[in-house]
């Protein structure tokens, strides 16, 4: 088409509103003791209009939809706080509850329009094609945070965390991941000139995860329409890829060790760290073979472990009254290993949906580098 007609005559007319915000509500129980409730909400709508002018490339047509998304959070949270002596301790328990809900619903016209220019549903000489798409999820959550510090130099925290999923088997739905962290300011220990600052920390956690709603039980679509005598006829497809019901969460076992210092009254620092990371039981889909009726299934599968360091030096050359100069040196390694796949498979392609014989494949092999 001539640019000039795709600008003002084929219109890709987009309208988007977004609207978020939260309530909450306090009482101070005790002086050590707080009670709160909260409700957070994000809504975000798109309304998008689509017209094909008569004499370009494609038949003229219409076509219309909403889409919209909305996430609210409903917490409950008890906070405890004491201060013994030397000793700090803090206490958060909870629990939240997580609504998300995503809809759409389009309208297109089919065989043109029976008036050029009128863009309009209405319009269309044929039956209009109509989709319309739900999609809705729910975790309701209970959890714990702990605290306790010593003469502000040595810390302790722990958490724990429970999910229960809508978009898991009943039998998997409810899955446990915990923390624990701990530092250790040895500078306060220490009396000296050129060490402003040091500090030990380490932790350790694991954090779950779960998937797409839709994904353990097979659901049908609404195929085409076709016109009968004295009807229409719906038909209806099943998804090609193959549900599982026995599907489980996935967990990420994650352990950190650092050490930060600081010299020369805060003037030249440094900040070492060492992690090292495993995703167990990852959600993948997984290629199966076409007699089956479907060409992928979904599975818990693949154990991936990460490893590195990370190195941030700064500094303060200059420091006066009217000018100040920051200086930073960051070197990070990282190394990525794939320790298991799937039993029997020790390759997998990433892109499983794309085939071509000049089209370049990622895999991820058993052993190798990720």
């Amino acid at each position: 088409n001539n640019p000039y007609f795709d600008a003002y005559e084929n219109l890709n007319l987009d309208n988007r509103d977004r609207l978020f915000g939260d309530v909450n509500l306090g009482y101070q129980v005790l002086p050590e003791l707080k009670l709160s409730g909260f409700i957070r909400s994000d809504r975000y709508t798109q309304n998008i209009n689509r017209r094909n002018a008569l004499g370009g490339r494609l038949d003229e047509s219409y076509s219309t939809g909403k889409y919209q998304n909305i996430e609210t959070n409903y917490e409950f949270l008890a906070q405890y706080s004491k201060k013994w002596n030397d000793f700090d301790f803090n206490l958060n328990a909870g629990a939240n509850l997580l609504t998300q809900k995503y809809d759409y619903v389009t309208s297109t016209t089919s065989g043109g329009l029976s008036s050029p220019g009128f863009y309009s549903i209405e319009a269309s000489i044929d039956r209009p094609l109509s989709y319309s798409y739900l999609r809705e999820k729910e975790v309701r959550s209970v959890y714990a945070m702990g605290s306790f510090g010593y003469k502000d130099t040595y810390f302790v925290d722990a958490s724990i965390r429970n999910d229960i999923s809508s978009t898991l088997p009943d039998d998997n739905n409810s899955y446990w991941y915990p923390s624990v962290s701990g530092s250790f300011v040895f500078s306060n220990l220490i009396k000296s000139n050129t060490l402003s600052f040091g500090k030990l920390r380490t932790s350790y956690a694991i954090a779950g995860s779960d998937l797409s709603p839709y994904e353990t039980v097979i659901n049908y679509t609404t195929g085409t329409v076709y016109k009968a005598q004295a009807s229409t006829v719906t038909t209806g497809y099943v998804p090609d890829k193959l549900k599982n019901p026995n599907i489980k969460p996935s967990f990420a076992n994650s352990f950190e060790a650092g050490l930060e210092l600081k010299f020369l009254k805060n003037r030249v620092g440094l900040d070492f760290t060492y992690y090292k990371q495993r995703n167990k039981n990852q959600i993948i889909d997984l290629s199966v073979s076409g007699a089956s009726g479907f060409t992928s299934t979904v599975v818990n599968a693949g154990d991936i472990q990460n490893q590195g360091i990370e190195l941030v030096l700064t500094g303060k050359p200059i420091v006066s009254k009217i000018f100040e100069w920051n200086a930073t040196i960051n070197y990070a390694r990282n190394k990525s290993r794939i320790n298991e796949l799937y039993p029997g498979i020790n390759v997998y392609q990433l892109d499983a949906n794309v085939y071509s014989s000049q089209t370049v494949f990622l895999n991820a092999t058993v052993g190798q580098q990720f």
